[in-house]
């Protein structure tokens, strides 16, 4: 993605589906390099509908270590 798409703006959400290659904790460490404020809103959810759905809410500065959440919904709330 281009830059300015990565850019934070006060108010702004950002929607992702992951992968092995662009995982929550890449993504994160994505945003805080392009300046998202480290207390930042992040909401996981993976398996969805299914009975070992997981949901987690956590910080950005957080989320740019969580490992295991390669293939999951990520939004952001900027």
């Amino acid at each position: 993605l281009d830059a300015e798409r990565w850019q934070h703006r006060p108010g702004r959400k950002l929607a992702f589906l992951t992968d092995a290659l662009m995982h929550a904790a890449a993504i994160a460490e994505r945003l805080l390099q392009e300046a998202w404020p480290a207390e930042t809103e992040v909401f996981l959810g993976r398996n969805l509908s299914y009975e070992n759905e997981e949901l987690m809410r956590i910080r950005l500065t957080d989320a740019r270590r969580i490992e295991g959440w390669q293939h999951c919904v990520m939004i952001v709330a900027g």
